[in-house]
């Protein structure tokens, strides 16, 4: 097995300060990965890795409105620690895949999904990714997002929260990396594929996603 390796219980940025108490975060991040553990896991199962990983509660009650931002941070590390790296990254990424799902349903009017769709994809492409980062916030917590456009899009994520305090082999962020792709793939394009090609587990400066067409 190929195990990351997670730092203790004292979260810091990426920069080695100490996380501002209080930055908020969507619940989503943390309702979709649960699901996702019973997905992959079957609810006895899933019930048990939260139980053994100190996060018995969230198989008792999910969060309903938005959330310390530490709580994403500490379920992330958890499934690093309880689980392989590769079995971890598939559920995180199937709960971003899950989170745009819902977001599709319930937050992005349809017919702005519509008319992004029909504009030409760069333009799509840009607008999508504006109107993303103006609720950065609701997924990213106290991580910077911001993205580049031209013949390789790029998505970037400083002070990522999705790898925070995890230092391994590969980049792992891969909730961000299925939330995105959905999204984009939905609205803007079938072909699009979204993957991290730089991530702060491995030292980067920066978690950056590439968006590329097949």
């Amino acid at each position: 097995m190929t195990m990351p390796h997670v730092g203790g219980p004292e979260q810091r940025n990426h920069s080695g300060e100490s996380l501002v108490p209080g930055a908020k975060m969507g619940p989503n991040s943390i309702i979709q990965t649960v699901g996702a553990l019973k997905e992959f896991y079957g609810t006895t199962k899933a019930l048990e890795i939260l139980k053994q990983g100190g996060k018995e509660r969230l198989g008792l009650e999910l969060p309903s409105e938005m959330t310390d931002q530490r709580e994403f941070i500490s379920l992330s590390q958890m499934l690093f620690r309880q689980l392989d790296i590769d079995p971890a990254m598939r559920i995180l990424k199937r709960s971003g895949q899950r989170t745009a799902h819902y977001l599709l349903k319930n937050r992005i009017p349809k017919f702005a999904q519509v008319i992004l769709h029909l504009l030409p994809r760069q333009l799509g492409l840009k607008l999508l990714l504006t109107a993303i980062g103006k609720n950065a916030w609701t997924f990213a917590g106290s991580g910077t997002y911001s993205f580049v456009l031209g013949k390789s899009p790029t998505i970037t994520l400083q002070n990522c929260i999705g790898c925070l305090d995890i230092q391994a082999s590969k980049p792992v962020c891969s909730y961000y990396a299925g939330t995105f792709e959905t999204l984009l793939k939905n609205i803007i394009d079938t072909r699009i594929q979204v993957e991290e090609i730089k991530c702060q587990a491995n030292g980067a400066s920066a978690c950056t996603f590439s968006v590329t067409f097949s």
